[in-house]
């Protein structure tokens, strides 16, 4: 018998996630959109009230296209969105190899020749709220977007 229990000891501690970066994460239900998929919403705060909403900032990249954000961590969850290589994003969570990531809406258009810039009402790109504390991790809310990309796209450029 006590051959047996230690093999089983041995792969017991094999299955301990050392990873900070996932110990970080919370489980959330995940709801449904209207098409059945599953919805993960980005949660901020993983830090605690004393540091930004999220750790790090990246960029789109090794796409030539534009990367697919999804409304879940995973492959086969909804796109709700594209970036465009280069796309600057806050990192605020990791679940696997995904970041739920925050970004601002794409600029407003730019008026045509002729037309008075002054007359329109043309807002700059918003704040997302990503660089202040929040008292406790909870779902990001806005005012900018937020989804999921695959971490294989996003480079770290300032962060952790």
């Amino acid at each position: 018998m006590l051959s047996l229990s230690v093999p089983l000891l041995f792969l017991a501690a094999c299955d301990y996630q050392s990873d900070p970066e996932e110990a970080r994460t919370y489980d959330v239900p995940t709801g449904e959109d209207a098409a059945g998929s599953a919805v993960r919403p980005v949660q901020i705060g993983f830090d605690g009230p004393r540091f930004a909403a999220c750790a790090g900032n990246g960029e789109v990249t090794n796409i030539t296209e534009a990367l697919s954000v999804r409304a879940a961590p995973s492959g086969s969850a909804a796109e709700t969105d594209q970036l465009a290589p280069g796309s600057r994003v806050a990192m605020c969570q990791k679940v696997g190899g995904w970041f739920g990531i925050v970004y601002p809406p794409p600029p407003a258009p730019t008026p045509e020749v002729g037309q008075d810039a002054e007359s329109e009402d043309i807002p700059g790109r918003p704040d997302c709220g990503t660089g202040a504390p929040v008292a406790d991790v909870r779902n990001y809310d806005g005012p900018c977007r937020s989804g999921w990309v695959h971490d294989d796209y996003i480079k770290l450029v300032a962060g952790r």
